[in-house]
């Protein structure tokens, strides 16, 4: 059952999230894109580090056994980031081999001609 509101269908919220970036022009470079999502990215980091910082010191510095909470801590962003690299190497492979396929394809019928 799709939700409604006011009669009229909503989309999944995952869907609707992600759907600013089908709206970015065409012309867009791809490279401005990641330049400034990276931007982004780093920023927000960066203000959490400087406002949460002092109160994650301050609540750790109570409790005995923090490197441990340290090292649980890294270990579960280590396992993260390194799945999302290898999912991201194995997406950037395929690409990159569909890319040669075509480009194979769009010669062999050049040289066809």
């Amino acid at each position: 059952m799709t939700p409604t509101v006011n009669g009229v269908l909503c989309k999944p919220l995952a869907f609707a999230m992600l759907n600013w970036i089908t709206r970015l022009p065409d012309t867009l470079p791809a490279a401005f894109v990641a330049g400034a999502l990276s931007l982004l990215l780093v920023l927000v980091t960066w203000i959490g580090i400087i406002f949460f910082r002092p109160v994650v010191r301050a609540w750790l510095r109570r409790q005995g056994g923090r490197n441990e909470l340290v090292n649980s801590a890294t270990a579960g962003f280590t396992l993260c980031y390194g799945l999302l690299l290898g999912l991201l190497s194995v997406a950037a492979y395929q690409s990159s081999k569909e890319v040669e396929d075509a480009v194979s394809r769009e010669a062999s019928t050049l040289a066809a001609l």
